[in-house]
Parts: structure tokens; sequence; C-alpha cells
């Protein structure tokens, strides 16, 4: 619920924010200055989802004051000069991480991303493989294997036909679910298929790049029709690269559910690279964790270590 003095972040640009307010009144409200000075050329530091303290003028302009404490957050870094986290959406209950069987094919290590941002964000994280009237490869027979594996709930939908809507739409009421992925595999769509009456756009696979085209050019919250639990939507524009940030390189370890961690290793430092005794190493000898999460560790680690010694 939304208190009096209070209003609900549905859509953020540069210096404007798209608001609800608490008597259900939607609103364009401006920063504060003194809440947007010192940021630089930095992005709104509100986030779609955050709950924001405002005032109104007398001429009955909505004014953010600042920020309530976030419970949940999903960062992506912003290049303004030199690295800075951006919030993408804040206070989201769960991610519907949205990929598909084919066109475009999904790339592990871009699924590995996404998970760990969401563990490190403390978004619980489910996986949806959109399209399924597709013909996955053998590749992406192998992705969806491992997930089911580990364990994460996996989706199997088709926003034409209908298929997995019913079990999306149950775990969607009463939650705050932000849908992310690549670009062309169909998030729009099944927003629109889950949630009647809700018109967002959509696209179509780019010929030359084989590549999704953006079509959501910002993130955006969207009530969910009729659900009684006050539940909504955030869909967000399709990713095609996903820095990780705001993560101590000596934590990246813990945002691997299936790793041997902590303090298995002989050494409380163990990278997990080279060092004697490492139960990381070890599991991945034996197929107990995966090569390609392994991979994908030791890059996250590598571009984390790279971006901590530049600044």
């Amino acid at each position: 619920m939304i208190e009096e003095g209070t209003a609900l972040a549905l859509r953020v640009d540069r210096k404007r924010v798209v608001v609800e307010m608490h008597d259900g009144r939607i609103a364009d409200a401006t920063l504060r200055g003194t809440f947007h000075r010192g940021r630089g050329r930095q992005k709104s530091p509100v986030a779609v989802g955050d709950i924001v303290r405002v005032d109104q003028t007398d001429q009955g302009d909505v004014v953010i004051a600042g920020v309530e404490d976030r419970r949940s957050s999903l960062l992506r870094p912003e290049i303004v000069g030199r690295w800075r986290n951006q919030v993408l959406v804040a206070n989201a209950d769960r991610a519907v991480l949205v990929f598909a069987h084919a066109d475009p094919a999904p790339h592990s290590g871009l699924v590995d991303r996404l998970l760990v941002a969401c563990h490190a964000g403390h978004v619980p994280p489910i996986l949806v493989f959109n399209k399924v009237d597709l013909e996955p490869d053998e590749n992406t027979q192998s992705i969806i294997a491992l997930y089911e594996r580990l364990g994460y709930e996996l989706l199997k939908t088709c926003a034409q036909s209908g298929t997995g809507i019913e079990r999306l739409r149950e775990l969607l009421a009463g939650r705050c679910s932000v849908f992310a992925g690549p670009s062309g595999t169909g998030k729009s769509s099944l927003i629109n298929r889950v949630l009647p009456g809700v018109e967002l756009k959509t696209g179509e696979i780019s010929r030359h790049s084989g590549k999704g085209k953006h079509t959501t050019t910002a993130a955006e919250l969207v009530r969910i029709p009729d659900d009684a639990d006050d539940g909504h939507v955030i869909d967000t524009p399709g990713i095609k690269e996903f820095g990780l940030v705001a993560i101590e390189p000596r934590d990246l370890e813990l945002n691997f559910p299936e790793f041997p961690v902590p303090a298995k290793c002989r050494f409380l430092d163990c990278r997990h690279e080279k060092e004697p005794g490492c139960a990381v190493v070890a599991a991945v000898a034996s197929g107990d964790v995966a090569r390609t999460r392994y991979g994908s560790y030791l890059t996250f680690r590598g571009e984390l270590e790279a971006a901590s010694n530049r600044y």
C-alpha cells in the first residue's frame, strides 16, 4: 500500500518520474534540486519500483524529496565517464528471466550474469524459456537441462499458443515481478498475454544481427488487473550485454549456489583457480559443477577485479 506523503515510481527518465500517488492519481514528478545535486551525469537516483517521498507545491506540482529504503534491487553498470551503479529496478519480489528456445538462441553466459545479479540483489529468479513452438538446438537443450538440474524453477511458454501462461500468471499474482532478458525473446508479448488489457510494444528479430530489436526503451511498472493482492510487473529493455557491479570479487562465489563454499577449500582466501585443495576445482573435475558455470565464474571474477583495480 502507498501511504500518504509517498508515491510509487512507475517509469523513470533522466530527471522526470511518473508516479502513482497514494490516492491512485498518476502524476509527473520532478526531483528536488538538493536530492539530485552532486550526481553529475548519472541517471536519476530514483528507480522503477521505488517508494519515494513526495511534496506538492501550491501549484499542484509533485516534487520527489527522497527514496525509501529498498528491500531488493537489480543493478547494472552505467558508463558516464566512469563506471557507476545504475539501479535497473527496485523492490522486486522476483525476477522473471526470459529467454527463447530459438530466434534468438540463449547463451549460458548471459543466463549466468542475470542469475548472479539476482542473487546479489536479493531478487529470487525464475527462468522462462519462451517460444516453445520453435525447435531448440542441442546447445539450448543442454542449457535448459543444466538449470533444471541446478534446481531453478523453469517454465516453458509460448505467448501465442498460451503454453505455460496459467502457471506464469499464478507466479505473478500478488507480487512485484520484474521481467528481464535479451531483446526478441518475447517479454512484452508474455506480459500482454498474462495481463489482459495491457498493450506493451512488441518487436521482431533483426534480419542482419539475428538479435532482438529494442521495443521497450525504459523500465515500466504496470498493475496486474483485478489482482486483489496488489501485484504488478515491471517490463525492462532488452539486454544485449550486462556487466556485474557492487559485488566484491571474493564474494562472487556465494552467488553460485551449487559451489561447495564457503570454507570448504584448504585456504580461506582461495580464488578457485589453481590453488591446492580447492573444493570448487575438484567439483568441476567430478562433474558436480558444470564447466560452463565455472567458466562464467572465472570470467566474472576477472571483470570484477579489473573494475576494482580501475577505481
